[in-house]
């Protein structure tokens, strides 16, 4: 049975169903191999890492081995002879900068009773200022009203309470403030300071 050719539509037609079913198919292939190829570097990550990284360093001292090869020192040799000399460089730039930074937190350490005693002195002058004390003498004698809900079985009863002025007439450390200003609280406040230098000094 002879099977008459396709039109020209229909061949136009089954070309373009073909070509969409390649491309989807290449698109599927490369996804997978793409999320393949995340997971076994995922997985062998542990391993690869060391290796990206010795084979930076062996690109990176390569021209050295080459040098030292030329001056008729064996490759074996010449390699252990660089591979020694960067470790020592390693080891003379960590040994430099560790020091210091143990001396700057030791000094940091002994320092932070002298820096919370500079807050703490530095909190009362700025409370002591007259434009600090206006504005806190002002809030203490204007009090905002206190209000109470008070329900009962029969009403709902609304009482409006205001807050009586302070019983000194408005000092410097105002009643809003609960005394939160004093000198002790202060020292309260910023007294963990030295402890916590010492447990830091002590770490050392």
């Amino acid at each position: 049975m002879n099977i008459p050719p396709p039109s020209p539509k229909q061949a136009r037609i089954l070309w373009l169903a073909l070509t969409g079913l390649a491309l989807a198919t290449l698109v599927a292939l490369i996804v997978g191999l793409v999320w393949g190829l995340g997971q076994v570097v995922q997985i062998l990550s542990p391993v690869l890492w060391p290796l990206a990284v010795a084979g930076v360093l062996a690109y990176l001292l390569d021209p050295l081995v080459d040098w030292l090869e030329k001056k008729r020192l064996p490759r074996p040799r010449a390699i252990l002879c660089v591979f020694v000399a960067a470790l020592l460089m390693i080891a003379a730039v960590f040994g430099s900068v560790i020091p210091q930074i143990v001396l700057q937190t030791r000094e940091l350490a002994e320092n932070i009773p002298q820096y919370s005693a500079k807050v703490e002195e530095r909190v009362k002058r700025w409370i002591e200022k007259p434009i600090v004390q206006q504005f806190l003498n002002s809030k203490a004698d204007h009090p905002a009203p206190e209000t109470l809900s008070v329900t009962t079985n029969e009403a709902n009863i609304v009482v409006t309470n205001s807050t009586p002025p302070p019983a000194n007439g408005g000092t410097n450390n105002p009643a809003f403030l609960g005394g939160s200003l004093d000198k002790e609280t202060l020292q309260s406040a910023t007294g963990w300071l030295p402890t916590a230098g010492k447990w830091l000094f002590g770490q050392f």
